[in-house]
């Protein structure tokens, strides 16, 4: 199955096989979409990445959890708990997100079939006193689409949490969505006044118009709080990316086409080269026997000049490139050269010197041209094929 990452791999290819075939415009403008592919932050499929990230006691597995409604992670009173990333990933995830696993090198993973488009990444404690579990943090953050950031209503203000951790990644505020934890230790009526100043230090740190989720995860009683509010928003977030990706899907299709129709290469001979070109070369072998003026000879001309003029056409706006190369004068000596002999060589004589001075130069460029269309038509298949597995 192809993801996005074999798709950037097949417009590639196009890049580099395209000059020489299309303007040098259309080559500037498919680079420039490649490195926008490369750009996109987080993972390129259509399952939502989403990292918990959280301070020491944050309630992180307790958290995945409650999403998953069973034990996944392993809760403890003793900190830092968690001391490596734990994935909790589709039973049928895609090659891609196993393999974006494989390089960011979790190792721990728990299948599930509840949401089989939403993969949550345990992360180490953020604040934790071992400095490795910080390292492995910001490692995989770059590759995630989303991140869940807990706190909780003792540790919401620390200002340590707010100046090393949130203001230097604030940039990035379009990836993290802020879950207050442990909320039901709260009396009802503090909960929305907690929450709104929540938002107003991270407004300071420069998260405009933070998305701030309040859930109890692991109440007394057993009943996690706020979590299919979570979910919900999981869900528009899926929504908004594959919306994001589809959009770069379709500018893929669309400038593979204009590649396609600039270079000639969705109509023509193509691979009927041969058996064209073998048709036109017989008649005019037979033909070129006659003396000069008969019919035989006339027609000897026609089948060349018409197999090349043919060619030309199937060209398309690369028509000319054909005739720069094989030019009637061209064409008409050969003729000339063969018909002066044609008495005294044999046909496959005449035959071998047609293939070496017309068919080959004319086979090669057909041949270019065949591999590059096949080229452009593997990028349109994978965004086809992309495309497809993107809202299955």
């Amino acid at each position: 199955m192809r993801d996005i990452a074999e798709l950037i791999d097949a417009l590639d290819r196009v890049v580099a096989a395209a000059p020489g075939f299309v303007d040098g415009v259309l080559v500037d403008e498919a680079q420039t979409l490649a490195r926008k592919l490369r750009r996109r932050t987080g993972y390129l499929g259509g399952t939502l990445v989403l990292a918990i990230v959280g301070g020491t006691g944050a309630g992180k597995s307790s958290l995945l959890n409650a999403i998953a409604g069973d034990t996944v992670a392993s809760v403890s009173d003793i900190r830092p708990h968690t001391h490596e990333p734990l994935a909790w990933m589709p039973e049928g995830a895609d090659s891609g997100l196993t393999g974006l696993l494989d390089e960011l090198e979790i190792v721990v993973r728990r299948r599930q079939d509840q949401f089989d488009t939403l993969c949550i990444i345990d992360l180490p404690d953020f604040d934790s006193y071992a400095h490795a579990h910080r390292a492995v943090v910001e490692r995989l953050l770059p590759h995630v689409d989303a991140v869940a950031w807990l706190v909780d209503p003792v540790k919401y203000a620390d200002p340590i949490l707010h100046s090393e951790f949130l203001e230097p990644v604030a940039e990035h505020s379009a990836q993290f969505v802020f879950i207050m934890n442990k909320m039901d230790l709260l009396p009802r009526a503090d909960r929305e006044t907690v929450a709104a100043d929540f938002s107003r230090l991270l407004n300071e740190d420069g998260f405009e118009n933070a998305t701030v989720i309040s859930v109890a995860a692991a109440p007394p009683d057993g009943v996690p709080q706020g979590i299919d509010d979570l979910t919900e928003h999981l869900r528009s977030r899926l929504d908004d990316k594959r919306l994001a990706i589809n959009k770069l899907i379709h500018e893929v299709r669309d400038l593979v086409r204009r590649v396609g129709r600039d270079a000639g290469v969705w109509s023509g001979v193509g691979q009927a080269f041969g058996e064209m070109w073998a048709a036109a070369r017989d008649v005019a072998v037979e033909g070129l026997v006659g003396p000069p003026g008969s019919l035989q000879r006339e027609d000897a001309m026609c089948q060349l000049s018409d197999f090349v003029a043919a060619l030309a056409v199937s060209a398309g706006p690369r028509g000319a490139e054909v005739r720069e190369i094989m030019p009637p004068d061209v064409v008409a000596k050969v003729v000339n050269d063969v018909a002066a002999t044609a008495a005294t060589t044999s046909a496959e004589a005449r035959r071998t010197y047609l293939d070496d001075t017309i068919g080959a130069p004319l086979r090669q460029w057909a041949y270019r041209r065949a591999a590059f269309g096949a080229t452009v038509a593997d990028a349109g298949l994978s965004a086809y094929t992309v495309e497809e597995r993107l809202w299955r």
